[in-house]
This record gives structure tokens, sequence and C-alpha cells, in this order.
């Protein structure tokens, strides 16, 4: 009975080492992908995977010592020669199952550190080329935006200068005329000119009032 109690609680802590081990090639997988963003994340996981470890190793030391008590209780109740016999095996038994125990805990916690100082490296030449980049990124931008302005500024002085030109005193220097009422509002078309009984024809170089003979009463607004 004290073998197959043995041999529980070294299958219970086998299992949890192997636990151990896939949840540490697991880490290793994920922290080879991390980015700088995630580095606070895969830190946070590998400490609280370490505590999980932990606990699972006290649990299973907690059962451990547990099966023992209990293992106690029954050979007591057989004899007190027997309990002083097999009090002595348990405790070879739990020494050894705790010795093994540690070591293999005290071997994933070196290796989580190792892992943790590894990320660290990456995580520093991932965060420096990012910044490399992001430098020669914002460098671009600078010369593409100095470029996009100049060439707006030239298109903003050309429409000017467009706009400038057609403008009415443009208009009159080329030879042309401006048609005004008396309130000084040009007159765009014949009709509009039809409902004044006089009005302004404005030269380059000066106006001249004339008097509308097509014009009728009836038409006057």
């Amino acid at each position: 009975m004290l073998a197959t109690q043995a041999d529980r609680i070294e299958t219970g802590v086998r299992s949890v080492m192997r636990r151990v081990e896939s949840d540490q090639e697991g880490f290793i997988k994920l922290i080879q992908t991390a980015m700088s963003a995630q580095v606070r994340e895969a830190t946070i996981a590998l400490e609280t995977q370490q505590g999980r470890v932990i606990d699972e190793a006290e649990k299973a030391m907690c059962d451990a010592q547990l099966g023992v008590t209990r293992l106690l209780e029954t050979i007591t109740q057989k004899t007190q020669i027997q309990l002083e016999s097999e009090r002595s095996e348990i405790g070879r038994l739990v020494h050894t199952v705790t010795l093994k125990a540690q070591g293999r805990l005290d071997a994933a916690v070196l290796d989580l550190d190792q892992i943790k100082t590894q990320v660290g490296r990456d995580t520093g030449r991932m965060v420096t080329k990012a910044v490399d980049d992001l430098d020669q990124s914002l460098s671009l931008l600078e010369s593409g935006a100095i470029s996009i302005i100049d060439d707006g500024r030239k298109d903003i002085e050309s429409f000017a200068r467009i706009i400038v030109g057609m403008g009415p005193q443009s208009t009159l220097q080329r030879g042309f005329a401006i048609a005004r009422d008396n309130e000084d509002k040009p007159l765009t078309s014949r009709e509009a000119a039809m409902n004044h009984a006089s009005f302004q024809v404005q030269f380059r170089d000066g106006r001249v009032a004339v008097k509308n003979t097509d014009h009728s009463e009836g038409d006057e607004q």
C-alpha cells in the first residue's frame, strides 16, 4: 500500500512537471512571435504560469501529505509497532518525492528566468528596429508634406493670377465695355437693359450715360 501511495504521489508530481514542460514549450513559441506591444502580456503570463506551477506543486505536496496522514491513521489502528516501521518508510518516500519535485521545480523556474531574459533581449532589438523604422517614415512624410505644400502654394498663386486676369478691370483693358444700371449693378443681358429707361456704359477710360429709346414706361421696374 505504501509503495502504491508513493507511486501515485510520484505520478502526480511527474504529471505536474510534464505540464510545466509543455507550458514552457508553448511560452517559447509565443515569445518567438511576440512584438513589442505584447511584452508586458508575455511577462505577466510567464509570472502567472510560474505561480500556477508553484501552486500545483504545493497542491501535490499537500495531497501527498494528506495521503500520508490517512495512511498513518490506518496503520495506527492496526498496531503501534507497524506504525513506527511504516512511518519511517513514509518519511523516506516523502523526502524522496519532495527532493525530486523541488529539483524539477527549481529547473522550471531557472528555465522561466532564462526565457524572460531572452524576451528582454529580443524585445529590445524589436523596439530599436521599430523606432528606426518610425523615424525613417516620419522623415519621408515630412519631405512629402513639404513638397505637397510647395505644389499647393504654386497652384494657389497660379489660380490667383487667373482670377485677377478675369476681373472687370482686366476686361475693360482688353477693349470691352460693361453696362451698369443707376445702382451700379451690371446689366448682363438685353432683357435686363430693356427694363431701364437709362443706364451707363463703362469703358476703360470712363463711363457714358445712355438713354434707352426702346424702353416703355410699363417695363420700368
